[in-house]
């Protein structure tokens, strides 16, 4: 059998981390420099930080999200790498919300102990998407694409 590269389906975020982490910074500086007066600009910058702070952490926990010509793989923050064969994807649905490019896919699996999972990912390219959709369809003619 034939070893094919992994190509990255999921979002990398690289902007919205790196945006949320200036104004965290900038935050955390206000903060400390107003820290000195009780008004009502501390208290805003201060739940300003842990807002940003609880953003830049979800951001960071969004799973990786790889597929080769055989397999699915996806990487969460806390668990290792996932293999899935398009075989054993029963369903793709496609969120009808999505925001600037990043559009939400809900895939549906049969873990190795024969339950049924799922993985909430975001996209930034439908075309690479598009292509998962073909090698499941070729492999599984029976999964749903919602």
């Amino acid at each position: 059998m034939e070893v094919s590269e992994k190509i990255r389906v999921s979002t990398y975020f690289i902007f919205n981390k790196l945006m949320v982490l200036g104004l965290l910074v900038f935050c955390v500086f206000e903060y400390f420099k107003r820290r000195k007066t009780d008004d009502l600009y501390t208290e805003f910058y201060f739940l300003l930080a842990l807002g940003l702070l609880w953003l830049l952490i979800y951001f960071f926990t969004r799973p990786k999200v790889y597929s080769d010509d055989f397999n699915f793989y996806f990487k969460k923050f806390n668990k290792p790498e996932v293999q899935v064969p398009f075989k054993d994807i029963h369903i793709i649905e496609k969120n009808p919300i999505w925001v600037k490019g990043e559009i939400t896919y809900r895939m549906q699996y049969m873990d190795n102990n024969g339950k049924k999972d799922r993985i909430l990912f975001y996209v930034d390219s439908y075309k690479r998407m598009q292509n998962l959709i073909e090698l499941v369809k070729k492999e599984n003619r029976f999964a749903k694409i919602i």
